[in-house]
């Protein structure tokens, strides 16, 4: 990734032990706490590169809502996003000023005004993407082809659990 740290072959994103070598003691080596690790490192690079396009996960959390959902309300999003309504309506006005998003206006008093993702929006969320593509590139360079399918057919039932 961008400070030339493996991200795949004989060591973990981030990590100093060899793949397959013997894992640290107690719940530290534990899978849980391994994938929790790679994650958060891999958020942080997927962060920072998002950054150069002045976005967060947060931003493209909210853009990703409203174009699979448009005119879902702010009180809504806030809950997907698992905060206030008071900080949601923070990163409306954010997204608002800088033109990715709109706020149509309310078919009769009393009701929120629609909010629908924009062009700028779209430019926006298709940066987003080529980002995490351009990591996950990276993540898989040493992963034969031919085994990417597998590599997520066996990680993906087991991350598929709910917590509401």
């Amino acid at each position: 990734m961008s400070d030339n740290r493996p991200v795949s072959g004989d060591r973990p994103v981030g990590g100093d032990r060899p793949v397959g070598g013997d894992r640290p003691p107690g719940i530290a080596g534990t899978t849980a706490f391994l994938l929790i690790g790679a994650g958060r490192r891999l958020e942080e690079e997927l962060e920072g590169r998002l950054a150069e396009h002045g976005l967060t996960l947060r931003h493209v959390g909210v853009l990703g809502h409203l174009r699979r959902d448009p005119g879902i309300s702010v009180s809504e999003l806030a809950r997907r996003s698992r905060i206030t309504v008071q900080s949601m309506h923070t990163v409306v006005r954010a997204l608002t000023a800088r033109g990715a998003i709109a706020a149509q206006e309310a078919v009769s008093r009393g009701r929120a005004a629609r909010l629908e993702v924009t062009a700028e929006g779209e430019a926006l969320l298709a940066a987003a993407r080529a980002a995490a593509e351009a990591i996950d590139t990276e993540l898989l360079a040493d992963v034969p082809p031919a085994l990417r399918p597998v590599l997520l057919g066996v990680a993906m039932p087991g991350l598929n659990f709910q917590s509401d």
